[in-house]
């Protein structure tokens, strides 16, 4: 039961990244139709001396990280789970049953990227016996 919450929780995550990486590419097309409307040639002389080099290799991967520290955020402080998470009928909540706040969900987030790089938030998952990743003990949330 266990390693089957953990692959549900895993799945899901996988599903949001989908979800964002059509946003993103959908965003990053907008941005190339604008291009090509404008009849602006990339490989022109003059093309370099716009605003687009600045657009596409500086405000579009700012834009695009943004969308996604703010979908988790804004998704699982106001919904309890991100798209993903609802697929699966997966919810995120406080020890009481509660929502968890935008900060709670701003740290879990933090430090899931943190745990998840240093490779212990999956061990801790296998010892403890709440089933909780590091970043849910650390933020006192439970994913169910």
């Amino acid at each position: 039961m266990k390693l089957n919450n953990c692959v549900k929780r895993f799945i899901a995550i996988l599903i949001d990244f989908l979800i964002l990486s059509v946003i993103n590419f959908c965003l990053l097309m907008i941005i190339v139709l604008i291009i090509t409307t404008g009849n602006i040639q990339p490989f022109n002389e003059s093309y370099s001396y716009t605003i687009w080099p600045f657009i596409i290799q500086y405000l579009f991967p700012i834009t695009s990280f943004t969308l996604t520290i703010l979908y988790f955020i804004i998704m699982e402080s106001k919904f309890n789970a991100t798209l993903g998470k609802f697929i699966l009928k997966i919810k995120i909540q406080t020890e009481n049953g509660g929502k968890i706040s935008v900060l709670q969900a701003f740290m879990r987030l933090v430090l899931m990227i943190i745990t998840s790089i240093a490779g212990i938030d999956f061990i801790f998952y296998l010892f403890n016996n709440k089933n909780q990743f590091l970043h849910d003990w650390l933020t006192k949330t439970y994913v169910e």
